[in-house]
C-alpha cells in the first residue's frame, strides 16, 4: 500500500509539470475540485453497478459486490493491461458471483456510461446540436441505465 501510495504521488507531481507547460491556468483549488468530482462520480458508479447486480438477481450482499467493483476499477491501472471488466470478472467469480451476471452487468455500465459521456459531450460542442436536445439526451441515458 505505502508503494501504491509512492508511486501516485510520484506520477501526480511528474504529470503536474507536464500540466504546467499547457497554456492554461492551473491551480490547486481547481485541481482539487476535479478530483472531487471525480471521486463523486466513482461512488456514484460503485452505488449503481452494485443495485444493477441486485436487480439482476446477484444475493452476494452489498459489501461484496462493492469490493469487486473496487477491486475492477483499481485494476485498470495495473501495468498488467487487465481491465475493470476481467478484474471483476476474475473476483467476483472467486466471491461466488456468477461470472456471466458480472460480466454482463459490467458491459451494460460500461455502454451506458459512454453513451451519457456521450451526450454529455454534446453540451460543450456549441451549435451542434441544441442544449435541449442534449439534456433530453442525457436525462433519457440516464433514464436508461436507472431502468437496467
Amino acid at each position: 500500500m505505502v508503494g501504491a501510495a509512492g508511486s501516485l504521488a510520484w506520477v501526480l507531481v511528474d504529470r503536474w509539470q507536464q500540466a504546467g507547460a499547457v497554456h492554461l491556468r492551473w491551480g490547486w483549488g481547481w485541481v482539487a475540485g476535479a478530483a472531487a468530482c471525480g471521486v463523486a462520480a466513482d461512488l456514484v458508479m460503485s452505488g449503481a453497478w452494485t443495485v444493477l447486480m441486485e436487480r439482476s438477481g446477484d444475493r452476494s450482499g452489498w459489501r461484496t459486490r462493492t469490493r469487486v467493483f473496487w477491486v475492477g476499477q483499481l485494476a485498470r491501472f495495473l501495468p498488467t493491461g487487465l481491465g475493470s471488466l476481467p478484474a471483476r470478472v476474475v473476483v467476483g467469480g472467486r466471491a461466488g458471483m456468477s461470472r456471466r451476471r458480472v460480466a454482463g452487468t459490467t458491459v451494460a455500465e460500461l455502454v451506458a456510461s459512454g453513451a451519457t459521456a456521450g451526450v454529455a459531450g454534446l453540451l460543450v460542442l456549441p451549435g451542434l446540436v441544441g442544449v435541449g436536445a442534449a439534456v433530453t439526451g442525457l436525462v433519457g441515458s440516464a433514464a436508461g441505465f436507472a431502468g437496467l
